[in-house]
């Protein structure tokens, strides 16, 4: 942080972030393609959410609020899966990100209220959800020891990561020092292999009508790592090879430069292993009318 605050404000990204309401529209789309024989499997969302900066003495304060989200999948074995999505949308509309000037993540503010809002849907909704007494008691274990470290697991959720971009300390020009934190996920396709990586900008610019415009990709940080792993995959097909797999992700950002205010954003993370084997998540933020 030492070196952003020893540039020139003027030539951040973001310069002066101001206090901001906002309302968009989230369509996210998930695709799993696994063997030729087998139908793919999709599932989407869409998402009504509410957008508040609040700029204090010290930080940017962001509140997130879900105010509706549906859903779809043609597959009879996602429609569990899509039904506790939704589910947990509801049990706090309400997220408060504590965020530095930067951009950056630091905490979430108001836990005390997520606590209150998952003992109340936990007396009250859960049955709605589970019919049976062990799927019952698996979600509130996950779910209870996923709060714990709600801090550490929040940056790694993508959708929330496109909310509250990290960005506005970048150069509002092109340069080597635009990218995000190093992060580290976990395949979606493969057993145990990590796949660490950092989100570097191609490219960066500032309009003449007071756009922000930042075009980001992933660049792979494990790559030894990861080519051990998929070499000895790999070695046990005659049909593939390593050349085949992939990894990628973009993320695309239109911003109104004066406040910070998100105007459009694209997600798009391809994992594919072969041309039977792959996975896509796609994320598209618009703005819409209050």
């Amino acid at each position: 942080m030492l070196g952003i605050f020893n540039s020139k404000k003027e030539d951040w990204l973001i310069p002066n972030p101001k206090n901001f309401s906002a309302r968009y529209k989230m369509l996210t789309q998930n695709t799993f393609l696994m063997g030729v024989e087998n139908k793919p499997l999709e599932m989407q969302t869409e998402s009504i959410l509410q957008i508040n900066q609040r700029i204090t003495d010290d930080s940017i304060e962001t509140a997130v609020t879900v105010e509706s989200i549906k859903g779809d999948t043609p597959n009879k074995e996602l429609q569990d899966h899509l039904a506790t999505t939704i589910a947990l949308s509801h049990i706090s509309k309400t997220l408060l990100f504590q965020r530095d000037f930067f951009g950056k993540f630091l905490f979430i503010k108001n836990k005390i209220k997520l606590k209150s809002d998952w003992e109340k849907w936990k007396n009250s909704e859960i049955d709605k959800l589970f019919k049976e007494k062990e799927e019952k008691e698996k979600f509130i274990l996950n779910y209870e020891k996923g709060f714990e470290k709600i801090d550490q697991t929040i940056p790694l959720s993508f959708q929330n990561a496109i909310l509250i971009p990290a960005l506005y300390g970048f150069k509002s020009y092109q340069d080597s020092t635009n990218c995000f934190s190093p992060q580290s996920i976990n395949s979606k396709l493969i057993a145990d292999l990590a796949i660490r990586y950092e989100m570097v900008s191609t490219r960066t610019e500032v309009n003449n009508v007071g756009d922000a415009k930042v075009y980001l990709k992933s660049k792979l940080s494990n790559t030894d790592e990861m080519k051990t792993a998929l070499e000895e995959i790999y070695s046990k097909s005659k049909e593939f090879s390593i050349k085949n797999y992939q990894f990628g992700i973009y993320l695309d950002y239109i911003l109104e430069r004066e406040t910070g205010r998100i105007l459009k954003s694209k997600f798009s993370l391809t994992e594919i292993v072969h041309d039977h084997l792959r996975y896509d998540l796609k994320i598209d933020l618009q703005e819409i009318s209050v």
